[in-house]
This record gives C-alpha cells, structure tokens and sequence, in this order.
C-alpha cells in the first residue's frame, strides 16, 4: 500500500460522570477536527456510545454526601477523601448494574501500605494489598451501617 492509499484510524474510549459534558466534549473534538489543517482529508468522524449504558458507577448524591459525613464524623475528615469523575478502571464493574436498580456510593479503600512495601494495583501480576486495610474498611462501613441504623 502506498502513502496515499494509508488511512489512519483513531480510537478512544471517553466517558464522564456527567453526560451532559460528554455530549460538549465529543462535539467540540468534532469542531477541532474540521478546522485543523487535516479536515480536507477527513472522512469521517463517528462516535459509538450509548446513552444510559453507563459502565461506570454513578453514585447517589445525598447517599454519598450522607454516607461521608457519616464515616468523617465518626473518624475524622482526613480519613474520607471525595473523588470526582468516572471511576478509573471501574468500566464493566457489577455494581453498575446494582445502581441501575437501587441508590448506591461506590467507594475506593486503599489497600497499600507503603511503609511495608505493598503498594496495591488491582490486576496487576504483583497485585498485594496490606490486610489491615481490609479491617479497616470493615470497621468503617460497618461504623456507618450502624449509625445510619441508630438514625
């Protein structure tokens, strides 16, 4: 195949908790494609997505705001870090679907403890985490189930 014959061919996965953004963010990649010295060669521009097939989780506002004021009183605000966006490496995750059919947080618990040299990065050959994470976790949530409970 000669040069002229070549076609280039660009993927990505985006995807963003808010779908609203989604929809700006792809138009205007759109926009950026047509006005760049390249648009006079452009063939074609296509997105592939779904709308309300979400594969990331999407967390209940007033649950997450509940749940971390819940586990931050109890413990202390250091110990309760919010994170924003799509969930990184979540995509496909079960609980997605659990979400699509009663209001859900998804939470992120540590599992590194750097101090032993485990550092915790799920599906990985060298995947450790540090046990005490996981008794830590369990304290929590059942601290927060309990309180919500008593409430």
């Amino acid at each position: 195949m000669d040069e002229s014959e070549a076609d280039l061919r660009i993927g990505a996965y985006v995807d963003s908790s808010n779908l609203n953004a989604l929809h700006t963010f792809l138009e205007s990649i759109r926009g950026e494609i047509n006005r760049s010295e390249f648009s006079k060669d452009l063939q074609s521009v296509d997105f592939s997505y779904a709308l309300g097939v979400n594969k990331s989780p999407m967390n209940d506002k007033v649950l997450a705001n509940e749940t971390m004021n819940s586990i931050s009183g109890i413990y202390g605000k250091h110990n309760v870090l919010p994170m924003f966006g799509v969930a990184p490496g979540s995509f496909g995750d079960d609980f997605v679907f659990f979400q699509k059919q009663v209001p859900g947080v998804y939470y992120f618990l540590g599992g590194s403890n750097y101090e032993k040299g485990i550092i915790a990065m799920p599906h990985t050959p060298n995947f450790e985490v540090d046990e005490e994470c996981i008794r830590i976790g369990v304290t929590y949530f059942s601290s927060m189930i309990l309180e919500r409970l008593n409430n």
